[in-house]
């Protein structure tokens, strides 16, 4: 949850005045992580590589996922900047996925 508070905060910061609320920004990032969430179950009932190329594909479609809403309101300057922390969290708990299983 102190991940997720930190990087909606970045996420103001670099929007400067943009018109987001935080419990909508937490709520997306909840919403992206979905995807995240279905590979660790699959990842938790069997143990191959096979498997694990699920929870990467998950990774990018949390990614895809969560680009229009995170880029929408930034300057195209910096949209790269905006979705680099999210990323970030997603590829942390990706691999937390992984590591544990």
């Amino acid at each position: 949850m102190a991940d997720a508070t930190l990087l909606i905060e970045n996420h103001f910061l670099i929007f400067q005045g943009g018109h987001i609320i935080f419990f909508q920004s937490l709520s997306l990032l909840g919403y992206c992580l979905f995807p995240i969430d279905i590979g660790a179950l699959i990842c938790m009932l069997k143990d191959s590589v096979m498997v694990k190329m699920v929870v990467v594909t998950a990774l990018a479609w949390s990614s895809w996922a969560a680009y229009p809403f995170m880029s929408t309101d930034v300057n195209t300057r910096r949209k790269a900047l905006a979705l680099y922390p999210v990323l970030l969290m997603y590829i942390s708990v990706d691999f937390l996925i992984m590591a544990i299983d």
